[in-house]
């Protein structure tokens, strides 16, 4: 049995476990930065497009990563907009309540990305039609989008917090 090494699957599990790890301070629930609030779906999202881009089936997995996607950010959209949110408006900050949602979507794209590079790495990168990893990650990613574009939207309009001495 030969091994073939991936780079771009290496880059990939890379992405998604910093997709992993800016999830962390919503665990916390300590105000951030309002821009930290886009690196998990930044980096989920194109850890999502690489996981497509090795996918060598034809445009039907492409056609159901684009619904999977729009799905997932609908129901982030939906999730978003739930979420109790304070915001320092002088100094940029945002505090969340505590939430594992991120972090479970990030985790799972996680081991959607490593179960396909141990697949590549093995040489069995072909996967059923509808069966695709990448799809899963791109619903996920979707969820990602939709939940941090509706938190951050709720964040520029919510009113003055003093988050800064906490």
């Amino acid at each position: 049995m030969s091994l073939t090494f991936n780079l771009a699957a290496l880059l990939n599990v890379l992405l998604a476990a910093a997709g992993v790890w800016a999830t962390l301070p919503e665990l916390r629930g300590r105000p951030v930065k309002l821009w930290r609030l886009g690196l998990p779906p930044f980096f989920c999202t194109v850890s999502s497009i690489v996981m497509l881009a090795n996918t060598p089936t034809p445009h039907l997995v492409e056609f159901m990563w684009v619904i999977a996607g729009g799905l997932g950010l609908a129901a982030g959209f939906f999730v978003g907009s739930r979420v109790k949110i304070e915001t320092d408006q002088m100094w940029g900050l945002v505090q969340l309540d505590r939430s594992y949602a991120g972090l479970v979507a990030a985790g799972c794209i996680l081991l959607l990305v490593l179960t396909d590079s141990v697949a590549l790495l093995l040489g069995h990168g072909l996967w059923a039609p509808g069966m695709d990893p990448a799809e899963g990650a791109a619903l996920l990613a979707g969820f990602l989008d939709g939940r941090t574009w509706k938190m951050a939207a709720n964040a520029v309009r919510s009113p003055h917090a003093d988050l800064n001495d906490q």
